[in-house]
């Protein structure tokens, strides 16, 4: 709802009649404010009313060009609205942009006398399917204006596929040429290229291919195209291994043998402790001896730590503090930093996450999050053991794909 000027005035003028009355003691003025303001509350329910009833009595028809198309390429659409009926306040129709598109040419806006339509064309920016939102319908009266969004179903989706090169919007509309053509390079798990958004991590920024265009690119990841599966084992403390080890060995074990694990990646981690990466390749390796390496370790909890550096021989204290505060001896870093650098260099088609469910579980959070952002599937797999109902309830916030009790 938007209050035109009129209206604004109007509002103003019963709000000071109001308090005019108040403060002179004058009911006739508070009686005047409050006439005025019931005047405006009735035509305002009454815009509202008709709006309910053009939005229910319209029918929306929509056609596409194309359908089918790569990102960046431009898809035509039209949209016609009928609103049957007399109303006494002026209609108008805004087509709402599908998400993930911009608009090039045309316009998304008609008055509707009974019926109208719309046409524009939009430039696909996002790979998969693309939707239609709807169209918002507005009525327009002489104190207020208002609207309500028709909503329409996923009939007319634009599948949109990955470009083959970059081409900016200026050489497609005036056929100048081309600026340089952006290229994956083969295997190395990037999908595509795009823009950068204040949203994207500027961990995916790739800086060459920026300095190229002039303008901030980021990489899309093959996310569940990518390489091999992930296997996440989180190891329980040194402490309790006696309790734990052995359920979170059978967890590993069934999952392991359901499936094809050869050239996966095996990740070893303790809380936020980082223990240890493998690489199971293609030849033959029983499950067997893959569970030799499944032991307790030293379990941290904290999200951020310091890595000591690589120092030898026998130094004196003052020397080491000296060395610390010029060549970053200690240095602070965060699980998720490690967390995103495994992604990176391993480029995981999936990753399946075991865990014991014991203690602070917010590391989990952060896999699941840093998997989420590169649009990799998560599968999480606690034993069924006791108490793991309220496991799997501390672990459903973090949004895995799959969550299963094994």
């Amino acid at each position: 709802m938007r209050i035109k000027n009129p209206g604004l005035t109007v509002v103003l003028s019963a709000v000071i009649l109001a308090a005019a009355g108040v403060f002179f003691r004058d009911f006739n003025y508070t009686i005047s404010g409050f006439f005025i303001s019931g005047i405006l509350l009735l035509n305002y329910h009454y815009l509202l009313f008709n709006l309910k009833r053009a939005a229910s009595a319209a029918e929306i028809s929509r056609s596409l060009d194309k359908k089918f198309v790569r990102r960046g390429e431009v898809v035509e659409i039209s949209a016609d609205i009928t609103v049957p009926g007399d109303y006494p306040f002026d209609i108008s129709a805004e087509d709402v942009i599908p998400v993930g598109t911009e608009m090039f040419t045309g316009s998304n806006t008609c008055f509707v006398r009974g019926s109208g339509s719309v046409r524009y064309n939009v430039t696909c920016l996002a790979h998969g399917s693309i939707s239609p939102v709807g169209m918002r319908l507005i009525l327009d009266g002489y104190f207020f204006s208002a609207g309500i969004l028709i909503p329409e179903s996923g009939l007319d989706d634009i599948t949109v596929f990955p470009s083959l090169k970059f081409s900016d919007a200026k050489s497609r509309l005036f056929g100048e040429k081309e600026v340089d053509r952006i290229r994956p390079i083969k295997g190395s798990g990037i999908r595509d290229y795009r823009e950068y958004t204040y949203t994207d991590d500027i961990r995916s920024i790739d800086w060459k291919v920026s300095a190229k265009q002039g303008k901030l690119f980021i990489r899309e990841y093959t996310g569940i195209e990518g390489e091999g599966d992930m296997f996440i084992v989180d190891l329980p403390d040194v402490e309790e291994s006696g309790r734990d080890i052995e359920p979170l060995k059978g967890v590993v074990g069934s999952v392991l043998s359901s499936g094809d694990y050869r050239d996966k990646i095996l990740v070893r981690i303790s809380g936020c402790n980082l223990v240890g990466i493998r690489r199971i390749r293609s030849g033959a390796v029983p499950v067997k001896n893959i569970l030799n390496d499944i032991g307790p370790s030293v379990r941290d909890v904290h999200m951020y730590r310091y890595r000591t550096g690589n120092i030898r021989g026998d130094l004196t204290e003052r020397y080491s503090e000296v060395k610390s505060a010029f060549s970053g001896y200690e240095r602070a870093y965060s699980f998720e930093e490690e967390v995103f650098a495994l992604f990176e260099k391993n480029n995981p088609g999936g990753i399946k996450i075991m865990t014991g469910g014991c203690g602070d579980m917010s590391h989990i959070g952060v896999i699941a999050k840093a998997a989420s952002k590169r649009g990799i599937k998560t599968h999480c797999c606690i034993p069924k053991s006791a108490g793991f109902e309220e496991n799997l309830k501390i672990l459903r916030q973090f949004k895995f794909d799959i969550l299963e009790a094994l």
